[in-house]
């Protein structure tokens, strides 16, 4: 016989400690709600504004809300150090409403950078650094005269510029400016280009380009602060050659990047610059492939074609080329390399919960271009492994706790990922309850000695936090540090059942659980039996419904206690249920009731206005002869009150002669409380004669009519029959006659209606018939007279 494989458990749970939990009592760690700030934010020197600059430059405010459970309390830091506002400017406080810092006139000592801290009894949470910075201009350009440049009809001329000082960096272009300053005109040229330096280029000089009363003037524009500034000027004195050229050989002047490097997000350039007449435009390439002015890749085009701009992506990581048609000597190739600020591969790390002793893992997973490096903080402080904690460990971007203790590890932290093109910081909190308090999450053997069901387990779980969303459930060998492939749960369910484990191993069984993105954690522990041990499954306590409840009946359904994941069926190989009216003792009066094979079941028979006591009954049969049963707490239901009155369904059909039919007299009755059974007899076998015979089953009112037709009938049939009598005999009856009426009758003058009488039949004897009346003297004159007219 095969031996069954037991599971013991190695801790005890306490139910109760799970009831007592109630979440509104559980400290919450603070969580940040405020609309993320920019990593950057600008201000002007209010000393140095105008009112109209100080409306868009003046207060600004460092958005910082939490919400937590107690209600944080807000702090500030500026540069890692403390900050309170009271101490450093009259102008700066915080919000009335929540941990908002505000400055109403910022200046330069107020520029920074600053981290709010939202903290109560569950942790310290941080939010992301923002940097304050004063925007402006060091100085002007350089004083320089304005200059008149000698160039020649057909040449090429480049001027560049060179922007003081600026945060952020000043934006350069070129404009027409009047000799007196008060005029300006925007650059309009399809012969004039200008680079992302600044630098501006005449492709081709013409006549045109002399100017007398405008100069060519760089502009340099903080577009922070609207502040702009005027740099060098020049105009062309343009110069006839002897012999003006229709067309000039191209030569390059200018092709490059914006940038070395694209940086995703950004906005990148490149630019194919020649001289010529006509000036060359170039038709652009991405990887072989022909781009062309649209919104659906996201290419546009600049200087008249002859620069590709576009928003970097990874997508557009490639080789670039211009090509012009007539001179393909000129083509150049871009080799676009995109790099990337680090970003979430999925989300953020989660929030979770655990009990006192469990392996806790926070994966803060990004990537970026170059790769990110990664630091973890606990309520704001830099974790260093292994110095710090040998309880913690780093290992790239995984945050690992052993072994956790509830006044250690229960804090907020924080997560910030890095390269040179930014960072993320996400705040996350680990929450510790006793062991006892989260889950109640307890093991508990299923034995059976069938070896579809050696080595089952079930896990059954208390959640007070209602978090079971998505569940999952891991068993581990302890030992050897080996896992199973986790099992999904159903959301709505409270137990599942394990199988197929090894004998005599440690397992560790994890339980995860996730609601509202926080994850709940906790494992029990439990070691298979060696297997030589052997015990007999007894089955779960069952239960039962009741569907519907009768006068003489009562419907109810049979519930196992606990599932055979193998059989899909129930634990146990008999399933019944016991009845007997309420009253008697003992083992007197049960009566024992099978169940269908949906566990459904009718009892029938019973009496009307009586209660009732049922038990369902599972019973478990072993190869080995033991037989083990387990039954529910009795179920008292009383039937209900009989109505009087059983009516029938009438029902006729043709039959077939000559045939053999089975018959069964079925009733229904009707009841007050809205339920209706149905009860029919055994069957009974009758054969049908020559002739088409109907069944003779009516109810009593039917059959009063029917015989209420029957004598109508009759009496009319009767009735027809002595009227038919009586009209024969009348016909053809006889009686006597005189001698003067037979003279009568062979006078002449006599009527023809005696003459038919002859003719129907000669009258025997002195027989007088029944419909002939002697004729009165009056008649017979009457005749005489009509005759004789």
């Amino acid at each position: 016989m095969d031996h069954v494989l037991l599971l013991l458990i190695s801790i005890s749970l306490l139910t109760a400690s799970c009831d007592e939990l109630n979440e509104s009592s559980v400290p919450n760690p603070p969580r940040f709600t405020h609309r993320p700030n920019d990593p950057f934010i600008y201000f002007a020197d209010s000393s140095l504004m105008t009112p109209s600059k100080g409306s868009t430059l003046g207060m600004r405010t460092l958005r910082c809300s939490a919400v937590g459970n107690p209600t944080p309390i807000y702090t500030w830091r500026k540069n890692g150090a403390p900050f309170t506002p009271d101490m450093f400017s009259k102008d700066t406080s915080l919000s009335t409403e929540d941990g908002s810092l505000i400055f109403r006139s910022p200046v330069p000592s107020d520029q920074g950078d600053y981290q709010c801290e939202a903290s109560n009894a569950g942790g310290s949470a941080f939010s992301e650094p923002i940097r304050l910075e004063m925007v402006k201009m060091l100085h002007a350009f350089p004083y320089r005269a304005p200059e008149v440049v000698e160039v020649g009809v057909g040449d090429s001329y480049t001027r560049s510029c060179v922007p003081p000082k600026s945060n952020p960096d000043a934006e350069v272009y070129w404009i027409l400016k009047s000799e007196s300053g008060f005029m300006f005109k925007a650059l309009n040229n399809s012969r004039i280009s200008v680079g992302d330096e600044g630098t501006i280029f005449f492709h081709y000089v013409t006549e045109t380009d002399l100017l007398n009363v405008t100069y060519y003037t760089c502009v340099a524009q903080n577009i922070r602060f609207s502040e702009v500034k005027f740099g060098h000027q020049f105009r062309l004195n343009v110069t006839k050659k002897n012999s003006e050229k229709t067309y000039e050989t191209p030569r390059k002047l200018y092709a490059r990047q914006s940038n070395p490097v694209a940086v995703v997000g950004k906005t990148h350039k490149l630019s194919c610059f020649y001289r010529g007449n006509p000036v060359p435009t170039p038709t652009w390439y991405f990887n072989s492939s022909k781009i062309i002015n649209n919104n659906i890749e996201g290419y546009s085009f600049q200087n008249y074609g002859r620069t590709l701009a576009f928003k970097a992506s990874e997508e557009k990581a490639g080789v670039y080329e211009c090509r012009f048609p007539e001179r393909p000597e000129m083509t150049n190739h871009f080799d676009v390399v995109v790099e990337s600020a680090p970003r979430w591969i999925d989300k953020p790390p989660a929030n979770m919960k655990t009990g006192e002793g469990e392996t806790v893992t926070f994966k803060c997973e990004a990537d970026g271009n170059p790769r990110p490096t990664f630091s973890f903080y606990k309520n704001g402080v830099e974790i260093h492994t292994p110095n710090d904690n040998k309880r913690l460990n780093i290992n790239g971007s995984t945050l690992t706790i052993y072994n956790v203790e509830k006044n250690v590890d229960g804090a907020v932290y924080q997560c910030k990922v890095q390269n040179q093109h930014g960072h993320l910081w996400s705040n996350f909190h680990l929450a510790v309850f006793e062991s006892t308090q989260l889950f109640c999450l307890h093991a508990y053997p299923i034995n059976n000695d069938s070896p579809a069901e050696q080595g089952v387990v079930v896990l059954k779980w208390k959640d007070p936090f209602e978090s079971a969303q998505n569940i999952s459930i891991q068993a581990c060998l302890v030992d050897e540090e080996t896992c199973l492939p986790a099992m999904e749960a159903m959301s709505n369910g409270r137990q599942l059942r394990l199988d197929s484990f090894e004998h005599d191993k440690e397992y560790k069984f994890v339980f995860v659980g996730l609601k509202d993105e926080e994850i709940f954690k906790q494992s029990v522990m439990a070691r298979t039996l060696p297997q030589e041990v052997h015990m007999c499954v007894c089955p779960a306590v069952p239960s039962l419904t009741v569907n519907g409840v009768g006068d003489t009946s009562i419907d109810v359904t049979f519930v196992p206690g606990e599932y055979n994941m193998t059989t899909r069926g129930p634990i146990g190989n008999v399933f019944y249920f016991m009845i007997r009216p309420v009253g008697l003792m003992g083992e007197d009066g049960w009566m024992t009731v099978g169940i269908t094979k949906d566990f459904d079941r009718s009892i029938t028979s019973l009496a009307p206005r009586t209660q009732y006591e049922i038990v369902a009954v599972s019973i478990q049969k072993h190869t080995n002869g033991v037989i083990l049963k387990t039954q529910s707490d009795p179920y008292r239901i009383t039937t209900s009150e009989k109505i009087e009155g059983i009516f029938n369904l009438p029902y006729r059909t043709s039959l077939a002669p000559r045939t053999q039919y089975e018959v069964v007299d079925v009733s229904v009755q009707a009841h007050r409380n809205g339920t209706v059974h149905e009860a029919e007899s055994d069957p009974y076998r009758s054969s049908t004669s020559e002739k088409i015979v109907k069944l003779p089953y009516r109810d009593s009112n039917e059959t009063l009519a029917w015989w209420a037709v029957m004598v109508v009938v009759s009496v009319v049939a009767l009735l027809l029959i002595c009227c038919g009598c009586f009209y024969l005999l009348a016909k053809h009856g006889t009686y006597s006659v005189s001698k003067k009426e037979r003279k009568l009758g062979t006078e002449s003058g006599s009527t023809s209606c005696v003459e038919s009488f002859a003719e129907y039949g000669a009258l025997v004897g002195d027989q007088k018939s029944l419909t002939s009346a002697t004729e009165s003297e009056d008649s017979k004159k009457s005749k005489l007279d009509y005759i004789d007219v």
